[in-house]
């Protein structure tokens, strides 16, 4: 298909799409796609935004995995990227201490010196195109056949409804984090599913990890390599402006370091940020599960306290896992993404809470419906269940005082006049979507004595 098709369909004159488009076998829950009136055309209109070159692209060409010694090599720095970097950094002091004659410590001090002074000037939050061929190269082919990471997209969900228009922009929760977030890589692997039967939001994915990441040297020219970038709310917004999806981790250091083999266990407390975002960047939203990432570590619990310490107040994670050999390789487990069915929401520039929890609440029963309905599949036995930490469902006294504040924060950044107008309309935009009962009046603050 890569091979063949692509040159015939692409690079020729038409924009024809390839009939062709089967899985392997070795996939389960395969989807043909054949272009069909009910489906999608054949022929897709080549509008402004797709010339001859992108179409070109957005399936990439996949190598080959890597075999013996060097496949080994691979999964090692991939699992270990952190460890990878200190032992640079070990090698670089000794090299500069017993080679060079220069104190480590001035080497070391001078490295991270300039190094940080990059980063600051550096413009992380760039949102190019991630190159393909890097999506596509042996290490990311290898890891993916290691791990046999697939991302599995069910027959009832359609991402790409208009192939006339442009396509629509959303918003990937990769549930569960685990150590390393291989959910939001299976959905950026070239050849997977979204690459095969939705290649234009395929191409215009992106994905966002912590801000922390691109802090550490090596690591973090690493990742901008392959497409990542920082999950800041600006550098967010500035992704799905420019028409872009954007993949978000939405248990973060929270859920990492809540780890447990064997525990499918999704923290989403005082996650409503990314909903107000769809709601304000005009994005629907996508939960996705990967059954088997907490699987392909063993995990250890120590200084639990002092680790959570660091976890709610410096914001890092720092979780102590191992796998082959007590290496940071992961075990040889398979792992599977399902891509869920698009979440609409409101699309409004001043979200009001009554809205906010309406979302955020079906997000929740979507994902716990798309985990019980793919578990079997994914080799679950029946007794294993996911537990979501989430925000309890708002009653009417909470809705009233969200309100209130919402009201006070849009006149604070208005003004008086324009905050209550814009508060007005916000108001009837909910009771139109979701009825009189569900948006209470916003609460009147107590007087003083």
């Amino acid at each position: 298909y890569l091979k063949e098709d692509l040159p015939n369909s692409c690079h020729s004159g038409g924009t024809r799409i390839p009939a062709a488009l089967g899985r392997p076998a070795a996939m389960p829950r395969c989807k043909v796609v054949v272009p069909n009136e009910e489906r999608r055309p054949a022929v897709v209109k080549r509008t402004e935004w797709a010339s001859p070159e992108e179409e070109a692209v957005m399936v990439s060409r996949v190598e080959e995995p890597a075999r013996g010694l060097h496949r080994f090599w691979i999964i090692l720095i991939t699992g270990g990227m952190f460890h990878v970097f200190l032992a640079y950094s070990l090698i670089g002091c000794l090299f500069s201490e017993f080679v060079l004659g220069w104190p480590w410590y001035m080497s070391l001090g001078a490295f991270l010196a300039a190094y940080i002074t990059y980063v600051s000037i550096a413009a992380t939050e760039r949102v190019g195109a991630p190159d393909p061929h890097i999506r596509g190269q042996q290490a990311m082919a290898t890891l993916r056949d290691y791990l046999s990471l697939k991302c599995v997209i069910p027959d009832d969900v359609d991402l790409d409804p208009k192939p006339e228009q442009q396509p629509p922009s959303y918003i990937f929760g990769s549930h569960p984090h685990g150590i390393h977030a291989f959910g939001c890589s299976a959905l950026n692997f070239a050849g997977n599913d979204m690459a095969r039967y939705f290649p234009r939001v395929w191409h215009r994915l992106t994905g966002a990890i912590a801000s922390v990441i691109f802090r550490v040297p090596i690591v973090r020219e690493v990742m901008l390599a392959h497409g990542y970038r920082d999950a800041s709310r600006a550098v967010c917004e500035k992704i799905l402006r420019e028409g872009r999806s954007v993949v978000l981790v939405l248990g973060g250091e929270q859920e990492s370091i809540r780890t447990r083999g064997g525990e499918d266990a999704v923290w989403l407390k005082n996650r409503k940020g990314f909903v107000r975002l769809a709601m304000r960047e005009g994005a629907s939203l996508v939960p996705t599960y990967s059954f088997g990432l907490v699987d392909i570590y063993d995990y250890a619990f120590p200084l639990q306290a002092l680790r959570m310490w660091m976890v709610n107040t410096l914001r890092v994670c720092v979780p102590i896992f191992w796998g082959v050999a007590g290496t940071p390789c992961p075990y040889e487990r398979p792992v599977t993404t399902v891509v869920g069915a698009p979440i609409h929401v409101e699309w409004t520039l001043h979200p009001h809470p009554a809205l906010v929890e309406d979302a955020y609440c079906r997000y929740v029963d979507a994902l716990e419906r798309l985990y019980e309905t793919h578990k079997a599949a994914a080799g679950y036995p029946a007794d294993r269940n996911l537990h979501v930490t989430r925000d309890p469902p708002a009653s009417k006294e909470t809705l009233a005082k969200e309100a209130a504040a919402f009201r006070a924060r849009l006149i604070h950044k208005l003004g008086p006049e324009d905050g209550r107008i814009t508060f007005a309309d916000a108001e009837q935009r909910a009771r139109d979507a979701l009825g009189e009962d569900a948006v209470p009046a916003p609460a009147e603050p107590k007087k003083e004595r």
